[in-house]
């Protein structure tokens, strides 16, 4: 065994170990949410918020895949893609939020063809990003566009791009490239507080669309479902707070580093 092959090794070794950390949420997440994933589909099945629904369901498979697509990379050492995915959490969120106030437009969103944000004016003008967040915020609901552009950062063809696919030395405030699985534990930890709480920030969506529309909320299965969501989230709350204090002593100065020069 050569030594490059010997350090990518034991990048995968250490990753594997660091993400174990957040298993156990992240575990009992997928499992409550696909719990949620049968019981939509039966409801769906009976025709009950029957569009809602189909949409929801769309964007569920999306973001689980999303989830399980970073946890894999993520425990590879492979982080730079990870962020890549994680923008489409972002952007399926705020989907979500915006089909929940915008139900005339779930045929639009649920019938779309290949062309049609091309071509498409109404299409277009309806799922623009910039309406999506403009329309949210007018609603009190906090932008996500600065996180939007900055896991973007990631797909470009850049020098600031790169970095996400990089070593940091904090120290001599270089990057060095590692050409394949590396651990660099705070971008390891970044990743870890998206693992933790991605699928359970979906529960809660899922659950907030229900209330405001008078759907069922009393029964044994959806009480259920709202037990899952308190328990998760007390255990989130735990597990961010853990790490958001190991990512403050070992990156202190994280937020002038992140910062999105517009």
């Amino acid at each position: 065994m050569d030594k490059f092959t010997k350090k990518e090794d034991e990048a995968i070794e250490l990753s594997k170990v660091v993400f174990s950390r957040c298993d156990p949420i992240y575990n009992q997440s997928l499992d409550s949410l696909l719990k949620v994933k049968d019981l939509l589909i039966k409801e769906n099945a009976k025709e009950i918020d029957k569009e809602f629904n189909a949409a929801t369901l769309t964007l569920l498979n999306r973001n689980i895949q999303i989830a399980e697509s970073i946890r894999v990379l993520a425990k590879r050492g492979l982080f730079g893609s990870c962020f890549i995915l994680s923008r489409g959490i972002l952007t399926d969120s705020n989907m979500f939020q915006y089909l929940h106030f915008h139900p005339e437009l779930l045929n639009l969103f649920l019938n779309e063809t290949k062309e049609d944000y091309q071509i498409n004016s109404e299409f277009k003008k309806s799922f623009n990003e910039g309406t999506i967040d403009k329309d949210l915020t007018n609603r009190n609901i906090p932008s996500s566009m600065e996180g939007f552009r900055f896991l973007s950062k990631a797909c470009h063809s850049s020098s600031f791009g790169s970095q996400f696919f990089s070593i940091k030395d904090h120290e001599e405030k270089v990057h060095y490239l590692p050409y394949g699985p590396s651990l660099q534990l705070e971008k390891a930890a970044l990743i870890s507080l998206i693992l933790s709480s991605v699928l359970t920030d979906w529960l809660c969506l899922v659950l907030w669309h229900r209330y405001n529309n008078n759907l069922d909320w009393d029964s044994k299965k959806w009480k259920q479902v709202q037990l899952n969501y308190s328990d998760l989230k007390n255990k989130d709350i735990i597990y961010t707070k853990i790490t958001q204090d190991k990512i403050n002593r070992i990156w202190p100065n994280i937020n002038d580093e992140l910062e999105i020069k517009t």
